[in-house]
């Protein structure tokens, strides 16, 4: 659907106004009007009743329209306008809807119950406490006490932003803002070991001390026939306790106790009783504490933070987590109902709790897409289900890998285990390892596993229909991947007859793989499949008895499966992209393992494939319009309408089996050969050509975003880090660059070996631990960090093991504690050989690894999540750092004695202090973080939109721009919720449109939300964060807030610099861009300050002849200029007469500017020595006159006072420092200097000082 069909879609929904008449238990007064449309439906409704405080805590209801139960009648998805046409309802604008409460059942009691606790709080809590991370989410923005965004309303008629050259603040806001440009000054390059972030739950005070299923659960049989459903205890912030019956007409405490059942209704004295249909306001009846809490609780929550992004819980999102974190902020509140919540959330016999995953989003992805609503509706549905699959399947394959649950194969090996729980199917990668034995194994079983997924992942976004992908999660976790699918429905069963092939395959490849299946019914959807990615038709033949009777659509390795739900299924969808030949023939050899890539089974990206096909589209359409012009057939046709051109894409597809059967066609191979070398010959090179003029990347993860960006694999990291080495190199001979090519080369090739390093750390640290108990799995990676980071302490570190889970285990697995630095340094050294075919120098360990960086990436790719304490790498400052960070510990020990001849043995509890003899002991790791990736997606329907509202504000119909803006956000929020790295990512254009328009307050509140959403989803250190409080930043300079904007550039540079170091290009423009705002503001000297410091990191990042250093040199000498410090001024516009010259060409403006102000101060310098030459010889002579050689002789400084000249001669008319000289351009001030003023402003000057007074 392009952006104009949703324009129009979007103008055909019709607006209706929901009037909705509560119920009387409420109390809520007059009907509710809520606004609406025909597209919205019943569960709409429910969701806004949910989020209104009057109804909040309903849950237990029916809808009626003219006394018809339309909860009963219709389905909750079921749109107004089927509702109003089938009711056949005489009505235009508004819907009249009555809410009435119906009785309670055991399973309405439980979403009571589940209500309950969202709406106090405990929800929050229970989801922190669950999670299986610390601190995930964590966001630092509270922290950084933002003011009020300012109105930036232009004062005069006409005047823009640019002529604002001066900001009117107050002398407090100039103080601190001079105290953030030193603090800004004094930057390391130290990293951040000690984050501070927001602690919410530390905030909140839960209203009730418990709330548990009682003692006198379940139901007694004698009860049911009375309406009693379940039983509760409450203890209350008073510290009473109440027994509280759940009866089909609601809730009432009751007579039971401790000791004595009795659900009947309790009275007190005068006929007083506590009874309501809803718990909350039972709660509130009994409790006086309860409401005083909770609304304490909103107002501490709004006096934190001014924006709910910083605490809500997402809808489908997962949040990021920290890789170190402070232990002492991780609370750990008591709750007795929170082990009862998974008998309270899996439904009244725990059947909600084995789900049919499969069944659930398929049925979701059926549903109709007619309309924007059913399109938002169905978008929404599939990217709740997908996150709510991929939680479950995380937490399922944790506890696989922690050993808590029993494999359907118990007697095979370990990491051959399958199971199937909760209607999910979990194998390892090497489950599938002998598929791939000639082709790597485990390490092409697990590389195969990633592709798949990308493949699913690939289909979801194509949203191909007819044909039907499994839900599918990869979790990485301890060293072990774990894929988890939803399985095919039938895939189990077996055949009752044992004469009936148990094959499952329809088709591709036979299970095993002996023959290739051919069911014609898949031709014509996977027909779709490989429009959507390329595939060429073919015929396969991998020998005589294994070949195709026909030409297969889609690989041999991808399978077509008929389920039993009478669905077609799609499997195995690795093969959607061609085999990289080029790179697995020169680096592959199986007769080398120790030198070759791990696996041949390297394949092309998505990416890639895309890139590919439309260049070679391009070139077909230049290439049939150049025929169409040469026969003459481009000229319009008589009707007006130029003949369309029909390009023929079945010429740009590819073989996916090219090199991997017996027969096959050169034409193929060599198609196939060509994108290979697409990859390193174009996409690398233009890659390396566009790069100087891109914003450097600041750590791994960036680097390798903006690399699978243009389709570029991982594999290549070594060829592009000597392609950067090489540009660098010869960049720095010839120093004559217009852009930071220098900076930018050196930042590229020490993130890219700095990348090869890390990641060959994972998988040493993958293999070290996959086949270990957990339990060990600490032990292992504070060793291996103490051998990698910690040489310089010592190089042969020894690791403690607890002697009582020593004694469970067998030697063998203590293998690992005999390596040392030595050892490591050169298992990573063959690591990053094998998998990014590059040498690291042999001093690698010393000159190529920044420890805490290496520490952080290490940490984000393997899982590890770290204490938050000071970690140093150098033997100095670990002797003046070990005592403080000596580790107590608990230890039984057992001592043997002998009296009176008889021995005695006595165990005894033991506290000890262990001092570190290496930086990393197990007590610093807090935890280990599964790496999870998913088949979520973007839907296309947002896009659409996007480019409607970008579409209409161009054509300047800013109304209905700004109405698709607002509606996208709704639809947005929908689909993703308001906490989701996709809301992040579409912030920021949001916030460059209301500023192109001119609404920079509204660009500044949105620029917000972005910084807090990336900090929560992508990480409080992430790219997405920098970038987003750069954007900030930025923003709130447009609104004139400097402090504001100071505040957040100044947390973008902190995690910068501790990210990368402090010697990254982008730094440069950032502190030359402050320093103009400084100046602006009236604060010289601070800006002086941060342009020397941007000055003094170009030079060493780029060199001096560089255009930004030139460009540097010229505006520092400007500001000294406008300070009145004309030698200190001179002295730069030389050095950029200098480079500007040399590099530029005499020629060019700004070089014909620094020569000019060079003469003209170089001018006035000679004026003042004959002036004091002058002035010398005059006194001398008066001096001899009077007889008085001791006369002081007086600066020309002293000579000149307030712009008076000592004289009536021209030549004695010397300018001197002007305080409003800044105010005034280049030109007014070398007039000043040259002594030329024109009297007309002079005159204007001196009546502004008057009116001024």
């Amino acid at each position: 659907m392009s952006s104009e069909e949703v324009t129009e879609s979007q103008q055909v929904a019709k607006e209706l106004t929901l009037v909705v008449e509560l119920p009387k238990v409420l109390n809520a007064g007059d009907n509710l009007h809520i606004p609406s449309n025909y597209e919205e439906d019943l569960n709409d409704l429910r969701q806004s009743l949910l989020i209104l405080p009057v109804s909040k805590n309903l849950t237990n209801y029916n809808l009626f329209i003219q006394n018809v139960n339309v909860s009963e009648t219709f389905d909750a998805l079921t749109p107004f306008s089927v509702i109003i046409e089938q009711l056949d309802l005489q009505i235009e604008s508004e819907l009249k809807i009555t809410v009435k409460e119906k009785p309670y059942t055991l399973a309405s009691v439980y979403d009571q119950i589940t209500r309950f606790r969202e709406v106090i709080g405990l929800h929050y809590i229970d989801r922190i406490t669950e999670d299986n991370v610390a601190s995930r989410g964590a966001t630092a923005f509270n922290t950084l006490s933002l003011n009020e965004i300012n109105e930036n309303k232009v004062e005069e008629e006409g005047e823009t932003k640019e002529d604002q050259s001066k900001v009117e603040i107050s002398e407090q806001e100039l103080s601190h803002l001079a105290q953030i440009s030193d603090e800004i000054c004094q930057i390391s390059d130290n990293s951040n070991f000690h984050p501070t972030f927001d602690n919410v739950s530390d905030k909140l005070r839960i209203p009730i001390k418990s709330l548990t299923i009682s003692q006198w659960s379940p139901v007694p049989t004698f009860q049911k026939n009375k309406g009693d459903l379940l039983y509760l205890t409450l203890q209350s912030l008073e510290g009473e306790i109440f027994h509280i019956t759940c009866h089909y007409s609601g809730f009432f405490v009751n007579k039971s106790s401790s000791t004595n059942f009795n659900p009947d209704l309790k009275v007190l004295e005068k006929g007083k009783f506590f009874k309501h249909f809803l718990l909350y306001n039972l709660i509130d009846q009994v409790s006086p504490l309860f409401s005083k809490t909770i609304d304490e609780n909103e107002i501490r929550l709004s006096s934190t933070s001014e924006h709910p992004e910083t605490y809500l819980l997402p809808q489908n999102a997962t949040l990021a987590t920290p890789w170190i974190v402070d232990v002492k902020s991780i609370s750990h509140q008591p709750d007795l109902s929170r082990s009862q919540l998974p008998l309270i959330s899996n439904g009244v016999d725990g059947s909600d709790y084995v789900k049919d995953w499969n069944e659930d989003i398929q049925s979701i992805r059926d549903l109709p897409t007619s309309t924007i609503q059913e399109r938002v509706v169905r978008d929404k549905l599939i990217q709740k289900s997908l996150h709510d699959f991929t939680k479950i399947a995380t937490e399922t394959a944790i506890n696989i890998v922690n050993g808590n649950l029993t494999p359907m194969n118990p007697n095979e090996e370990p990491e051959r285990h399958i199971y199937l729980k909760n209607g999910i199917f979990y194998s390892s990668s090497a489950t599938t390892a002998d598929v791939y034995a000639e082709t790597g194994a485990d390490e092409a079983a697990r590389y195969v596993a990633s592709k798949d997924l990308a493949g699913v992942k690939a289909m979801n976004r194509a949203d191909i229909r007819g044909v039907h992908n499994l839900a599918t999660t990869v979790v990485d976790y301890l060293g072990r991947r774990i894929i988890c699918q939803a399985p095919v429905p039938g895939i189990f069963t077996q055949n009752v007859n044992e004469n009936e092939d148990d094959e499952k395959v329809s088709y591709g490849l036979s299970t095993d793989g002996l023959k290739i299946l051919e069911d014609k019914s898949f031709e014509e959807p996977l027909k779709s499949v490989a429009e959507v990615f390329h595939l060429k038709a073919h015929k396969v033949e991998l020998d005589e008895s294994t070949k195709s009777e026909s030409e297969l659509v889609v690989s041999k390795d991808t399978k077509g499966i008929k389920g039993s739900d009478g669905r077609k299924y799609v499997i195995d969808l690795f093969r959607t992209t061609p085999r990289d030949i080029s790179f697995t023939e020169q680096n592959f050899d199986i007769a080398n393992p120790e030198t070759s890539y791990p696996h041949a089974e390297s394949l092309i990206r998505h990416e890639a494939i895309a890139e590919w096909w439309k260049r070679k589209a391009s070139a077909l359409f230049k290439a049939e319009t150049e025929k169409l012009e040469q026969e003459g057939d481009g000229q319009s046709s008589k009707d007006g309408e130029k003949p369309q051109i029909v390009l023929p894409t079945d010429q740009i597809v590819f073989n996916p089996d090219a090199f991997s059967g017996a027969s096959e066609s050169e034409d193929d191979q060599s198609g196939v050969r060509d994108i290979s070398t697409f990859v390193k010959d174009h996409l690398i090179k233009e890659f390396l050509v566009e790069y100087p003029n891109e914003l450097a990347p600041f750590d791994g993860t960036q680097l390798t975003e903006s690399l699978h960006r243009k389709g570029v694999n991982l594999r290549y990291l070594g060829y592009i880090a000597e392609q950067a080495l090489e540009e660098s190199e010869e960049e720095e001979e010839s120093k004559a660059t217009i852009e930071q090519t220098v900076a930018n080369y050196e930042v590229l090739y020490k993130l890219s070996v700095q990348e090869m390093i890390a990641r060959a750390s994972k998988h040493i640290l993958r293999k070290l631990t996959s086949s270990l108990p957990p339990l060990l799995s600490p032990y292992v990676v504070a060793h291996f960090h103490n051998c990698l980071l910690g040489s310089k302490i010592t190089d042969s570190p020894t690791i403690e093991i607890d002697q009582t889970l020593a004694s469970f285990l067998p030697e063998e697995n203590f293998a690992f504690t005999k390596l040392n630095t030595a050892s490591i340094a050169d298992l990573v050294q063959k690591e990053v050989y094998a998998r990014f075919r590059y040498t690291l120098p042999i001093d690698w360990i010393d000159t190529s690894v920044r420890p805490a960086q290496l520490l952080r990436e290490i940490s984000i790719k393997f899982g590890i999540q770290w204490k938050a304490q000071d970690y140093v790498f150098t033997k100095e400052e670990f002797e003046t750092v070990k005592e403080s960070l000596a580790v107590k510990s608990q230890s039984i020990e057992t001592s043997h004695s002998k009296k009176k001849g008889k021995k005695s043995k006595t165990v005894s509890v033991v506290e000890k202090v262990i001092e570190r003899n290496s930086i990393f002991v197990v007590d610093d790791i807090v935890n280990f973080v599964p790496n999870v990736k998913d088949s979520s997606y973007k839907p296309s329907l947002l896009d659409d939109i996007f480019q409607g509202v970008r579409s209409h504000l161009s054509e300047d119909q800013r109304e209905l721009g700004f109405t698709l803006l607002n509606e996208l956000l709704s639809i947005h929020e929908q689909i993703f919720g308001r906490v989701n790295i996709e809301t992040a990512r579409l912030y920021p254009r949001i916030a460059q449109i209301y500023a192109e328009l001119g609404e920079d307050k509204e660009a500044a509140l949105i620029s917000r939300k972005s910084a807090i959403i990336a900090e929560r989803t992508s990480g409080y250190d992430s790219f997405d964060s920098i970038n987003a409080f750069m954007n900030s930043g930025y923003y709130e300079s447009a609104t004139l807030n400097l402090t504001n904007s100071f505040k957040l550039y100044q947390h973008a540079i902190n995690i910068w610099t501790s990210v990368y170091g402090k010697e990254h290009p982008a730094l440069i423009n950032t502190l030359t861009n402050l320093a103009d705002n400084l100046f602006r503001a009236g604060l010289f000297t601070q800006a002086t300050k941060l342009f020397e410091q941007a000055l003094e990191l170009s030079i060493k990042l780029n060199g001096k002849y560089s255009q930004i250093s030139g460009v540097i040199y010229f505006r520092l000498a400007t500001l000294l200029l406008q300070s009145s410090k004309f030698n200190e001024a001179l002295d730069y516009y030389i050095n950029a007469q200098d480079v500007l010259t040399k590099l530029l060409g005499p020629d060019d403006s700004l070089s014909k500017q620094a020569d000019k102000y060079v003469g003209t101060l170089k001018t006035y310098q000679e004026y003042l020595k004959v002036q004091e030459q002058q002035k010398k010889k005059q006194l001398a002579e008066q001096a001899a006159a009077s007889g008085n050689n001791k006369v002081r002789v007086k600066s020309n400084t002293e000579t000149v006072t307030n712009g008076k000249k000592n004289g009536n001669s021209k030549k004695n008319n010397i300018p001197q420092p002007d305080p409003e000289i800044a105010s005034k351009s280049i030109e007014d001030i070398l007039n000043f200097i040259e002594g030329n003023q024109p009297k007309k402003n002079a005159k204007k000057a001196s009546s502004a000082k008057k009116s001024k007074k």
